[in-house]
C-alpha cells in the first residue's frame, strides 16, 4: 500500500489523482531506504521554494530538513516603486539640469530602465553616450596589448573597464587573444 496522499513526499498522488503514493510503493518494492527515497525525490524535484513544514520522511544529509511544497515561502523580490507625476517631473528636471541616469537611479530608488522609460515617455531625448577613450588612447592600448599585457591590466592603465577595452578594440578592428 502507498502513503496517504497528504503524506506523499513527491506530491505525485495529488498530481496524478490517485489514492496511493506510487513513489513510496516502488521504493518499498525495490527495498530502498527512506533516506535514499528522500534524496532521490530532492534531486529530481522542481521545487524552487521552501516551506515551513519538515518532510515526513525525515532529514537528508547533514541534518538538513526536506520541505514540502504545501506552505511555500515566496522568494523575496525587490519592491516595485512607482513614481507619481510630481516625482516624474522632478526626475525630468534633474536629468535636464545635468544629473546622470546613475545618480537618478540612486536618488529615486528605481531601476535604470525605469528612469529611461520615464524620460522617453516625457519626450526627453537621451544624451549621447560619451566615448571614454580617444583614438590615440585606443592605439596605445592596442600597442600595450600586443606587447603582452592582459585586457585587465591594459584597462587599469587607462582607468576603464576591461569590457570598455574589448569594445574599443572591436570597433578599431584589433584582434583579441582567446581566453585561456
Amino acid at each position: 500500500m502507498g502513503r496517504n496522499p497528504s503524506q506523499c513526499p513527491a506530491n505525485c498522488c495529488r498530481r496524478l489523482g490517485t489514492g496511493r503514493c506510487r513513489v513510496a510503493a516502488v521504493a518499498r518494492s525495490e527495498g530502498w531506504s527512506k533516506r535514499h527515497l528522500v534524496e532521490l525525490i530532492e534531486a529530481y524535484s522542481n521545487l524552487k521554494l521552501r516551506s515551513c513544514r519538515t518532510h515526513p520522511l525525515g532529514l537528508v544529509g547533514e541534518d538538513r530538513p526536506i520541505r514540502l511544497p504545501d506552505e511555500q515561502v515566496p522568494v523575496s523580490r525587490k519592491r516595485v516603486r512607482r513614481l507619481g507625476p510630481d516625482q516624474v517631473a522632478e526626475l525630468v528636471e534633474q536629468y535636464q539640469s545635468g544629473d546622470s541616469v546613475r545618480v537618478l537611479v540612486e536618488r529615486f530608488g528605481i531601476d535604470r530602465s525605469t528612469v529611461l522609460a520615464h524620460l522617453r515617455r516625457e519626450g526627453v531625448a537621451p544624451r549621447p553616450t560619451v566615448r571614454t577613450m580617444t583614438d590615440a588612447q585606443v592605439a596605445e592600448a592596442a600597442r600595450l596589448y600586443a606587447a603582452g599585457w592582459s585586457l585587465v591590466r591594459t584597462a587599469r592603465e587607462f582607468g576603464v573597464s576591461d569590457k570598455t577595452i574589448t569594445n574599443e578594440f572591436r570597433k578599431a578592428g584589433v584582434a583579441t587573444r582567446p581566453r585561456r
